[in-house]
């Protein structure tokens, strides 16, 4: 296999590997499965089962296999929700890193020990077929050595999601000897990473931890003795390996590695020996911990798992995993292949989520292996990791180093460091005897960074993996050559390792920028919910209801239903207050007309885009008249009964994330814009239940404000008898930026039922009023009392207005955005001063930024939006948090008619914007009119048309100003029709990429001296649908120019078009793209690119012929074009083309009728265009039927006589040249017959005891179009049955019958049935002869036939029931089907097998007629299976 890009799946078979690398990281890799679980209704158990691990069971009944469940943890949230526990507590870094290494690890096991029940249940049972297992948590998973019968019976467990085959990986070590240095110097490749420049700095990675998973680590070797954590200084010769070291492959309890691999790679990150003689080591103040997964050049992939899970939580000597154990980062100098290979990324979320830093090497190439682009092996191509590339003496990227991109896109390698003549530490030729030696490859450069992790570490140990990763590409040196001219590039990554600037850029202080850009707009989104249920409802106001709708797709609409006792339902429609089409907040307000009675029940009904419905439970609520003393809100949890309402109202409940640094209490508050500023002029309300006020009734609250520095912005709290007169209680200005609480004595409302409300009046921007722990009290001391809390002398406020709008929601936790109009933006954020790009979080419009401290300039772009630039200053450890907003692009209208030079309107024209993928193209209608939307400026539009050529034109749509542009099309004249390929026509090797809208593509040229052609269609070869499996049809297909860099695929003229694949090497797949119109004239593209994930694609083709192969073939991968290895040969797509010139005549065409058209009618007027004056001669089947004239406008009209059946229609012009030009044809089909009808059941007359009736019958009519059932189409087949159920009333009834043709022809027949329903006292299910009605003996290999006597028409089955003592029983009551051999009698049969021993075993056997019914029976003769 010379190519990694790809999946080579054809003659000649590899495995998947995970191998460790130094020269050859990756053996030959041939792939016939991936390992992936089967899609949702395919998983019966043989699907669940690797296809490798199948072909496996075939040479050895027992084997290694990983069982992975379905549940999986979602680390990072379950992180999260560590972290933001800790923030609310305040507690230390330290003291937050170790709550979310335990809460992930404890979720972890949670997970597997509830899920994993059922499967280790039946493990620990079935001694005969399992050999040994082991369970994991890190993945959800275990580890078997078992039968195919077991990996049968595990596969048919619900909860498993599918089982792979535990693959035996190899280790090829391939050395350099190297003459020693000097002793006392420093190795040239930690020289030149800088890590020396930092050690005069005194950093040295102390107090940091670095793992690996290799072959081991010899530790007792100099250079690594004393950083070993489990070196103890007083007594070196006995250190502790418990949490310090791992042996997954012998259980080794001391350090270990007879390969050497792992502790060369070890010596790189901290080797260095006693007396600083070998400095070999990046960061030799750094400890060193280990888990061992390869040995002899081999290992499993479940040794991997083990030791990762290993690292996540080092074990105690009893096995008791310890997070807090857990190292800072992971070296992996292993891989695999690049394609389809994420089932380790689980491992790895686990990693990142507890704070582990995953560093991968990136692979090198191999016997089979070329760097070519997308060679990156997995999981060094994951985004979730730091791949790491290799360099040499001269920076140059060593030839063996594997390339990006990723298949999702993302650039690869991340980083590049030293990886040639990389001296290191080795075991020595006996176990007391230790050595230096010198390596080559990817594995040797991976260490490099990890190390300088631990350097970072010691620096900042709160440095968050984001941080990391970021800050080590940031600093990186910019590395560019011939191949790779831009930065970042998918061979050196971001650049160099540099240590120094990494460090220096940690001292600095990281700071972060959390931004989001939004801008105006509305989108909607879909039926699943989110509810927090009203505890109570109030008489005499409005009442308003919020629910959290989301949908993938888009929410339509959004209803509340309600209902009282007795009374008719009543509906209210909801509004979208906050989010956006995916994931919104909607409330619904019912008017306090319909808020009486004792309680309401009410429930809501959603519906998404396509109409799919959503009804939530039904709640039932009391209704009251108020709150009274004793009512507390701490705001905690939903703040039943409170609403707000005003002009830029932002009155929102949830966690402060500006103002306050807290809340009074618990987590939440009530407060104005919880994420930034209140908007100027606003005058919002908020309003709190309504109040049953007593003689001794305080209203008690805690307050936090700051308000605008001139006094202006103005928060008063008002009471209200009516809802109309409001009187002023308290009143707060400038700031007071402490928590406090007051107390305001309602006494002199006694006996009132009063409305209260917080009301803010602005003039500018603020931080805010924040109100938390409010609560209703009875008191007699009025020392806790303040009657007059507001300024006498400063002017009051107005009142809150009447509420006329629509009441805002409270609840905006979770909503990405402050304003309810705003919507997250797709955008670039670019940092000018550094180059740093970041794409924003397209749900929510967030992006995350590490830099050191310093102003910057963010350039944020989006499709669709005006550029916007920002200045930010970021100070060191500091967190800023822009809030951007872009303004749309204006879009105007681009409209106009496509005709041809005759003047002929050109339907179903194709227009879109060349260049612009994300805008869609559109069609003319019937009368060639098109209408397209489009931003301001300058465009090239393309238009294309069957039969034409298509034109290119510029248009300018200026400021706010639509235009109308029209397209005249020439006639595409075909005067040769070819075939352009360039492939042998013999199929060499069979391809595929991991992931869907990767593809293939094909450079297409003119023949010689040709200068147009139309390009008709395209065929493409694919393997046979026994590779890869499942496999899959669906296709895509598009057209380019080729004017993309270095004549790459450019332009998309076409596509992408839908088609299914023959999976048939012994014939074309063919699309047809004639009725396109895609004329060119230069090169052009036919390109394949994958419509789903392997393996649920048919295999590609190509010719494997590489001395031939043309250059012509390239590989689409990430969203970027690349030539393709020529070691494939030519990719097997063609391209069908007529070549011809535009058309200088004007061609008699057609217009009416159109072609294939059905009537009854025995003439038919013809109408079309032709020449101005032109005489016209028209033909009906090659006879002249009439002649005309086309009017000065070109118009001609004529009545032609029809014959019966199909109707050629033709239009002929004989031109100033003296030429005749023919028309395409028109086929008219005159059809005067009426179809032939027959009702075959039930029959005139019939009395039915049943209301249902299945009404059959059979049409004859060579073109039937329908038939109708008392109005209802039924069912119709090819050869004319029919077939319609029906539901008839009691008593007489008609059945009428309709057969219509698609000329219009009809034939009705009608017959008349009574309906008598009655219960059938004689339809009992019976069954009876059952045999065999002796006992049986069975030997491995016989068989029972099992037989009896029923009703016709029934669906049989039986059933083997083992006793229950058997344990070994394969499959206890499979029902399994019996055969209707003659009229009612059944017979089925079964076979003993081998593995069955069993004692009066029963047969049941069950019928079911189509009603349902079912009856089951018992055979007298039982079943002694293989009992000598």
């Amino acid at each position: 296999m010379k190519n990694r890009t790809k999946h080579l799946i054809g003659k000649q078979i590899a495995r998947l590997i995970i191998l460790a690398m130094i020269f050859v990281l990756l053996l030959p890799a041939n792939v016939t499965d991936a390992k992936t679980a089967s899609k949702k209704g395919q998983e019966s158990s043989m699907e669940k089962l690797d296809t490798r691990l199948q072909e496996a069971f075939k040479k050895k009944d027992v084997q290694r296999y990983i069982v992975i469940l379905k549940e999986q943890v979602d680390t990072g949230k379950v992180a999260l929700q560590a972290r933001q526990r800790s923030a609310n507590q305040s507690l230390s870094a330290a003291k937050t890193k170790k709550n979310v290494q335990q809460a992930v690890v404890s979720s972890l096991q949670k997970q597997a020990k509830g899920t994993q029940k059922g499967v280790l249940s039946y493990l620990k049972q079935d001694k005969q077929n399992i050999k040994a297992y082991q369970s994991f948590f890190i993945v959800n998973g275990v580890a078997v050595t078992g039968t195919k019968m077991a990996a049968q019976k595990i596969a048919a467990m619900p909860e498993v999601k599918t089982i792979l085959l535990d693959e035996k990986q190899h280790i090829i070590s391939d050395k350099n000897d190297k003459n020693v240095p000097e002793e006392g110097a420093v190795e040239w490749n930690i020289d030149r990473v800088g890590a020396t420049d930092v050690w005069k700095k005194g950093i040295t990675g102390e107090n940091a931890v670095v793992a690996n998973i290799d072959s081991g680590v010899v530790g007792e070797h100099p250079a690594l003795k004393r950083q070993y954590r489990g070196y103890n200084p007083d007594d070196p010769e006995h250190p502790s390996n418990e949490f310090n070291w791992h042996d997954a492959v012998f259980d080794r309890k001391s350090p270990a590695d007879s390969d050497g691999h792992g502790t060369h790679t070890m010596g790189t990150m901290v080797g260095r020996d006693a007396d600083g003689q070998h400095n070999i080591g990046v960061a030799p103040g750094a400890k060193w911990i280990a888990a061992r997964a390869f040995y002899g050049d081999e290992g499993y992939d479940s040794y991997i798992l083990e030791a990762a899970q290993w690292v996540l939580a080092p074990t105690d000597e009893n096995g008791e995993p310890h997070p807090e154990k857990a190292p800072d980062v992971v070296n992996n100098s292993w891989g695999g292949s690049p394609i389809n290979n994420d089932w380790f990324l689980p491992m790895v979320k686990a990693w990142r989520s507890v704070g582990i830093i995953p560093v991968f090497s990136i692979g090198n190439t191999g016997w089979f292996d070329d760097a070519d682009p997308g060679s990156a092996s997995a999981p060094g191509n994951y985004k979730e990791v730091i791949g790491v590339g290799a360099t040499d003496e001269n920076d140059a990227l060593a030839d063996f180093s594997l390339r990006g991109p990723s298949e999702d896109g993302a650039v690869k390698p991340d980083i590049t460091a030293p990886g040639v003549n990389i001296r290191s530490s080795w075991p020595g030729a006996t176990w007391d005897q230790f050595s230096y030696r010198t390596a080559n490859g990817t594995s040797m450069a991976a260490p490099h960074v990890a190390a300088a992790v631990s350097l970072m570490k010691q620096v900042d140990d709160t440095l968050t993996v984001e941080q990391i990763e970021d800050i080590l590409k940031l600093t990186a040196l910019r590395k560019t050559d011939d191949a790779y001219p831009d930065m970042p590039n998918n061979g050196y990554g971001y650049g160099l390792l540099d240590v120094k600037a990494a460090v220096d850029a940690v001292q600095k202080g990281i700071g972060n920028i959390d931004g989001q850009i939004t801008a105006a707009g509305e989108d909607k989104h879909a039926p699943t919910y989110k509810h927090d249920v009203r505890k109570a409802l109030f008489i005499g106001r409005d009442e308003n209801f919020s629910i959290q709708v989301t949908d993938d797709v888009s929410v339509d609409h959004v209803t509340l239903h309600m209902k009282k006792k007795g009374q008719e339902e009543k509906t209210y429609s909801a509004k979208r207050i906050a989010g956006d089409h995916f994931d919104g907040t909607y409330e619904a307000v019912v008017p306090k007309k319909d808020v009486e009675g004792e309680s309401i029940t009410y429930w809501w009904v959603m519906k998404d885009f396509s109409g799919k419905q959503t009804t939530s439970e039904m709640y039932t609520v009391p209704v009251k008249e108020g709150v009274s003393a004793g009512y507390k809100e701490d705001f905690e949890g939903f703040p039943d009964g409170w609403y707000s309402y005003g002009t830029y109202n932002s009155w929102e409940w949830g966690v402060p994330e500006y103002g306050p640094d807290k809340a009074a209490s618990g987590k939440k508050v009530m407060g104005t814009n919880l994420r930034g500023l209140y908007a100027a002029d606003a005058d919002m309300t908020l309003v709190m239940p309504p109040v049953l006020v007593s003689d001794q009734t305080t209203l008690r609250f805690k307050n936090w404000y700051k308000l605008g520095s001139l006094g202006q912005d103005i928060g008063t709290v008002f009471i209200s008898k009516d809802n109309e007169t409001w009187e002023p209680l308290y009143q707060v200005r400038l700031s007071n930026e402490r928590w406090h609480e007051i107390g305001i004595d309602l006494s002199e409302y006694a006996g009132e039922k009063v409305t209260i409300a917080f009301h803010l009046s602005t003039g500018s921007e603020s931080a805010g009023w924040y109100l938390d722990d409010v609560a209703l009290v009875d008191t007699k001391e009025s020392s806790t009392k303040t009657k007059k809390l507001f300024d006498q002398s400063a002017e009051i406020t107005t009142a809150p207005k009447a509420k006329k709008d629509y009441p805002y929601s409270l609840d905006r936790t979770g909503r990405e955005i402050t304003s309810r109009s705003q919507l997250p933006v797709q955008a670039t954020v670019t940092v000018k001063e550094t180059g740093w790009q970041v794409k924003t979080n397209p749900q929510n419009g967030k992006f995350s930024i590490h830099h050191p401290p310093g102003t910057y300039t963010l350039q944020i772009d989006a499709y669709g939006y005006e550029p916007v630039k920002k200045s930010v200053t970021l100070t060191g450890k500091g967190t800023i948090s822009p809030a951007i907003q872009m303004q749309a692009l204006p879009k105007q209208k681009l409209s106009g008619q496509v005709i041809s030079s005759s003047g002929k309107k050109i339907a179903n024209a194709t227009i879109f914007i060349l260049g612009d993928e994300k805008s869609k193209p559109v069609k003319t209608d019937s009368n060639g009119n098109y209408e397209l939307d489009i931003y301001e400026g300058k465009h090239t539009i393309k238009v294309y048309a069957a039969d034409y050529i298509g034109k290119t034109e510029t248009v300018e749509i200026g400021a706010g100003k639509d235009l109308r542009h029209d397209f005249q099309l020439d006639r595409f004249e075909k005067s040769v029709v070819d075939e352009i390929k360039y492939d042998n026509g013999s199929y060499g090797k069979n391809l595929a990429f991991g992931k869907k809208g990767n593809g293939f593509a094909v450079r297409m040229s003119l023949a010689e001296g040709k200068e147009m052609v139309m390009v008709t269609g395209a065929k493409l070869q694919f393997w046979a649908d026994h590779v890869p499996k499942p496999g899959g049809e669906d296709i895509l297909i598009a057209v380019y120019d080729a004017k993309g860099p270095d004549g790459s695929p450019g332009n998309k003229l076409a596509g992408p078009i839908h088609a299914k694949a023959k999976r048939d090497l012994y014939s074309w797949t063919q699309v047809d793209l004639s009725d396109l119109g895609i004329v060119v004239d230069g090169d052009f593209y036919i390109a394949y690119l994958q419509a789903d994930n392997y393996p649920y694609i048919p295999g590609f083709v190509s010719d494997g012929d590489s001395q031939h192969a043309t250059g012509r073939s390239w590989d689409y991968i990430g969203g970027q074009w690349f030539h393709a290895n020529e070691s494939y040969g030519n990719y097997m797509i063609r391209a069908d083309v007529a070549y011809g010139e535009a058309s200088t005549v004007v061609r008699p065409e057609i217009t009416t009728p159109e072609d294939g058209m059905f009537t009854n009618e025995e003439n038919i007027t013809v109408e079309g265009t032709a020449a101005p004056d032109a005489t016209i001669q028209l033909l009906v089947n090659g006879e002249e039927a009439m002649m005309t004239d086309a009017d000065s406008a070109g118009q001609f009209f004529a009545s032609v006589p029809l014959a019966e059946g199909e109707n050629e229609l033709l239009a002929v012009m004989v031109a100033e040249d003296g030429l005749e030009y023919q028309s395409e044809p028109v086929t008219v089909i005159l059809d005067t017959k009426r179809p032939t009808l027959t009702i075959d059941s039930p029959q005139d007359g019939d009395v039915l005891t049943k209301r249902k009736v299945m009404v059959k019958g059979k049409t004859a009519d060579e073109h039937i179009h329908e038939v109708k059932v008392n109005g209802k189409t039924a069912d119709l087949t090819k050869d004319g049955k029919y077939a319609a159920e029906m539901i008839l009333e009691t008593g007489e009834q008609n059945i009428v019958v309709t057969a219509i043709d698609q000329a219009e022809n009809t034939t009705t027949k009608r017959i008349t049935v009574v309906v008598n329903e009655k219960d059938d006292d004689d339809g009992a299910l019976k069954i009876e002869h059952l045999t065999p009605e002796e006992d049986v003996n069975l030997e491995a290999g016989e068989s029972v036939k099992i037989a009896f006597d029923s009703k016709p028409g029934l669906r049989a089955t039986f059933a083997i029931f083992m006793p229950l003592t058997n344990v070994k029983a394969t499959t206890n009551a499979a029902e399994l089907p019996m055969m209707e051999t003659e009229n009612g009698h059944y017979v089925g049969y079964w076979t003993a097998t081998k593995n069955v021993q069993t004692e009066g075993a029963v047969i049941e056997v069950k019928v079911t007629d189509r009603s349902g019914r079912q009856a089951y029976a018992k055979a007298k003769g039982k079943l002694y299976i293989n009992v000598k």
